[in-house]
């Protein structure tokens, strides 16, 4: 059996790279080392902080020269009473998770403290809680998996004013209260978090008409919260029209200051979206393996015989000759990256694109569309 001497707290200082000095250390940990008692703290004044868990303790005892404290983490052990806190009046967090705690007790001097987790203990009857008035700083309370039987406990909940976050489920009285989320949450005002999920502002609002009014409060709260949120949704909308317009007129009013004048830009949907010819003929490079750029040398090669009426040839031939007459030493159009060809100058890549749409000949997108059919261009970047 492991027991806290002094040389032991000095080494593990040591170890852990504390100070020598025992009052200048604020943390301590002393978890998961098979101690039974808590004894020999009183050099350590200075501590805020102290990991106690997964020891065999059976008593909270022992910590009486540590007035800083603020934090205790004695979940896992074999505690069987909340005792020992007389001399701590800083505390603030109190972890006493998987214990064998019978009653909730001695709070009375803990004015600051905010978190008590008490999950997996042996809470049973409503007297087991009562300690918890004590205490009406607390925030948060975790009372997971007990065995509270009587749904009276809200009651008690209900009294702590201060009280935002609750953890009450694997307790037998949850499944006692009909619309239990609801209920819980319209009589602890301030909660914020029950259980699995948060409460927010919406769901706090329903409930609240689910209790004045039942299901037709209820439905009612729920349209007029719909509502509410088309005309938040249509303010939005005037709001950034209001901004557009205010930010045109500061541009018209500038441009007129610097004697320019002032062009609007304007969408035209026959430039953003090209659309194919009704009919296409099917294009014969398009099948096989399109990973690489085969199927643009394979339009670059079609026999004269596929050209248009006009004489002209596919895009690929019609950009191509573009290309070569504006760079003599130009590399060939497949090496070519297709950002830099849409930076020539003196090719209007949209404008071929557009006439030859018109006059049937099949362009990229139609290559690619012919591709999709077939699935064969996963790698086609």
């Amino acid at each position: 059996m492991a027991e806290i001497t002094k040389k032991i707290l000095k080494d593990m200082c040591k170890k852990q790279g504390f100070y020598s000095t025992p009052g200048l250390n604020d943390i301590l940990y002393l978890h998961y080392k098979g101690f039974r008692e808590i004894k020999n703290m009183e050099d350590y004044t200075g501590l805020k902080v102290i990991y106690l868990e997964g020891n065999g303790l059976r008593s909270m005892k022992g910590l009486d020269h540590q007035p800083l404290m603020k934090s205790l983490y004695l979940q896992e052990n074999s505690l069987t009473k909340i005792e020992g806190l007389e001399n701590l009046p800083e505390l603030c967090n109190l972890n006493l998770n998987q214990n064998s705690i019978e009653k909730v007790e001695n709070l009375g001097e803990q004015k600051m403290l905010g978190t008590l987790l008490l999950q997996r203990n042996k809470l049973k009857t409503l007297d087991s809680v009562q300690g918890l008035l004590e205490c009406t700083s607390l925030s948060c309370i975790d009372m997971q998996n007990n065995d509270l039987e009587d749904v009276e406990v809200v009651d008690i909940l209900e009294q702590l004013p201060n009280l935002k976050v609750l953890y009450l489920k694997g307790n037998p009285f949850v499944k006692k209260i009909k619309n239990y989320r609801k209920t819980v949450i319209s009589r602890l005002k301030n909660l914020t978090y029950l259980d699995d999920r948060p409460v927010f502002d919406e769901e706090r609002l329903l409930v609240t008409a689910w209790a004045a009014g039942g299901k037709e409060g209820e439905k009612a709260e729920r349209v007029r919260q719909k509502e509410e949120k088309k005309e938040k949704e249509r303010q939005n909308r005037v709001w950034f029209t209001e901004m557009v317009e205010a930010n045109r007129a500061e541009a018209r009013a500038k441009a007129a200051e610097n004697g320019e004048v002032f062009v609007e830009e304007e969408e035209d949907d026959e430039v953003l979206e090209l659309k194919m010819p009704a009919t296409t003929e099917p294009v014969a490079v398009a099948t096989g393996d399109l990973s690489d750029d085969s199927f643009l040398r394979s339009e670059e090669k079609q026999p004269s015989s596929q050209k248009n009426s006009s004489g002209k040839g596919s895009l690929i031939e019609v950009v191509d000759d573009e290309y070569d007459s504006d760079f003599d030493d130009a590399p060939p159009l497949e090496d070519m990256d297709v950002s830099q060809m849409a930076k020539v100058g003196s090719v209007d890549i949209m404008k071929k694109i557009s006439d030859m749409s018109m006059s049937g000949i099949p362009t990229v997108e139609g290559l690619l569309t012919e591709a999709d059919e077939d699935n064969d261009f996963d790698e086609l970047d």
